[in-house]
């Protein structure tokens, strides 16, 4: 998704909505929780073959690292 793509989503919604990012907790239920979107920034990640998905950049990535500037929800 793109922002310009979450921008149409986000259009003729309820503006005093609150917003919240839901993951899978991981349980053996596949609970699906919603936690609170405290910042909305921009960063940088590279894929983690470790855990099979991207993993942010805070310390930079490693020498032989693609990386990727996206908008993060946090």
């Amino acid at each position: 998704m793109t922002v310009k793509d979450l921008i149409a989503k986000l259009e003729g919604m309820d503006p005093d909505l609150e917003v919240r990012f839901a993951y899978c907790y991981g349980d053996h239920w596949n609970t699906e929780v919603a936690d609170e979107v405290e910042e909305v920034e921009e960063g940088e990640v590279s894929w983690s073959a470790y855990h099979q998905t991207y993993r942010v950049n805070e310390d930079g990535p490693d020498d032989d690292e693609e990386t990727r500037q996206v908008v993060l929800l946090k």
